[in-house]
């Protein structure tokens, strides 16, 4: 290319700020500090040309006021926060210089943009905020941003998560396991507070011991409450001696339900049973009129079957008892009357309960059960179905910084401003008539600051409601919480805003 065509292709920019003078309505529009528009157009986004507002005052390596040298321009594309329900690109012309002094070549800096993602630092925040209870294609489409990097906007958002957060030790702790990705994953949960404490990648001995050696404060715990599991009961004894062990009173039911499943399955090999399915999954109590009928059908034609429902309604009825004693009482008069009726259905039931003698009549004296830890299956499973090729470490951010710390309860709603607007006074009518412009808040530029913006405000929330938080108020505090691995410290952060 010769001389004069690439003189012709340089940018002028003080032609350019020139134009900005035009575009006033438009750098409001935008609304980001130190950038001024000179050109603005929309069909399915809005896109900005701008230039910076002032030039930099001293040089970055001798840190001298001196005359800079313009070194040619620059310019760059980035995203930021959607206006009007449309995506925002900006394209900035930045002005090269270099230093009389030292002869350093440095382009004018930007403190709204990050450099590693190519968008400014509110969306971001936003991003990262929306990233633990929204799909990462929604997000995607919503900024006008590649999949990718709302990706890894995320998980850089949630490791800062991760190395920050401190969750208060349970004194009702739950054990339970979902199926994620083919793959059991082990789901630990404050029964107590309702709250989320933590999801493991798999269920192995090795993990979950790993997990309950490194958890800080657990001789706290006084409650386990499980499901029948060898693995599990096992672990809890080693490591945490002084829990009682609760076996939960659904999976003591379901033991009861599948008894009478095998005689409705058996006895539906011989004749025809109407409605079979839906009354024997049912309580006594939620019968209808017409099951009732049903039922005392089954008393004269399939015997084996009404046995069957009466002694599963028995079984659960044990555990409604008010002492353990006279929960024991049932359960003798019980056993006794299942080996007699239906041995072959009930046997294996009743052995299962004798390995697992004091841990299910701890049940009796401990009214605690795994309810919630059913419900944060579920949560994660809907995650899981509707979100798009999302990983484990994503699911796990999502589930404990959206149902680990404690939200607010509202208490009624707010009262409602009822003062009409004849009714203000000559200063507020002016100021609710002028077209202010917010300004943008200001906070450190780092995703280490989002982070920690992040769980103050959550914390902050939970102790405006009574709700157990961080309570870290010292310096002495803080060593302890390290010491006894709750909490860490993160180094500084690099100047381009990730973690070093």
């Amino acid at each position: 290319m010769s001389a004069q065509a690439k003189k012709s292709n340089r940018v002028d920019l003080d032609q350019l700020k020139a134009l900005t003078l035009n575009y006033t309505k438009d750098t409001h529009m935008l609304n980001l500090d130190g950038i001024k528009v000179w050109s603005q157009s929309r069909d399915e986004r809005w896109k900005f040309r701008a230039v910076m507002e002032t030039p930099p005052s001293y040089c970055p390596g001798c840190k001298k006021s001196t005359s800079l040298l313009k070194y040619g321009s620059k310019e760059i594309a980035f995203d930021d926060i959607p206006l009007e329900g449309r995506p925002v690109r900006v394209k900035l012309t930045r002005q090269r210089y270099k230093c009389r002094e030292c002869k350093l070549l440095f382009i004018e800096p930007v403190e709204v943009l990050s450099p590693e993602w190519r968008a400014t630092w509110r969306v971001v925040k936003a991003i990262a905020r929306a990233s633990l209870n929204r799909p990462f294609l929604h997000l995607a489409k919503e900024y006008g941003m590649h999949e990718r990097t709302i990706r890894r906007i995320a998980h850089a958002f949630f490791r800062e998560l991760d190395s920050m957060a401190h969750f208060p030790t349970p004194q009702w702790l739950g054990i339970d396991e979902v199926r994620v990705h083919g793959i059991p994953r082990a789901v630990i949960t404050n029964l107590k507070e309702r709250l989320t404490y933590e999801m493991l990648p798999d269920t192995q001995e090795k993990t979950l011991r790993a997990f309950f050696r490194s958890m800080p404060g657990r001789e706290e715990v006084q409650v386990v409450c499980m499901d029948m599991c060898d693995r599990y009961r096992k672990i809890v004894r080693e490591l945490l001696p002084d829990a009682v062990i609760v076996v939960d009173k659904f999976h003591l039911v379901q033991l009861g339900m599948k008894a009478v499943d095998q005689v409705r399955r058996k006895v539906k090999r011989r004749m025809k049973v109407k409605y079979d399915t839906r009354i024997v999954r049912k309580r006594r109590d939620n019968l209808t009129p017409h099951d009732r009928k049903a039922l005392n059908d089954w008393r004269e034609k399939v015997p084996d079957l009404a046995k069957a429902f009466e002694l599963r309604e028995a079984f659960c009825d044990i555990w409604e008892a008010p002492n353990e004693t006279q929960a024991r009482a049932l359960y003798r008069a019980w056993q006794k009357r299942c080996l007699q009726v239906l041995p072959q259905a009930f046997r294996p039931r009743i052995n299962q309960i004798r390995k697992w003698d004091a841990e299910v009549f701890n049940g009796v004296v401990v009214k605690v059960t795994n309810g919630y830890a059913e419900r944060v299956n579920g949560i994660i499973n809907h995650i899981n179905r509707t979100t798009r090729r999302l990983g484990f470490e994503a699911i796990r951010a999502k589930l404990l910084y959206s149902y680990g710390y404690p939200k607010s309860v509202s208490h009624g709603s707010k009262t409602k401003w009822n003062d009409p607007f004849h009714q203000l006074d000559e200063e507020e009518q002016s100021l609710a008539a002028q077209d202010v412009r917010v300004e943008p808040s200001s906070f450190e530029h780092s995703m280490h600051q989002i982070a920690l913006d992040y769980l103050d405000e959550l914390e902050y929330d939970a102790w405006q409601h009574g709700r157990p938080g961080r309570d870290v108020s010292s310096q002495e505090d803080i060593e302890k919480m390290v010491a006894a691995g709750g909490m860490r410290f993160l180094p500084e952060s690099s100047e381009d805003g990730v973690a070093a």
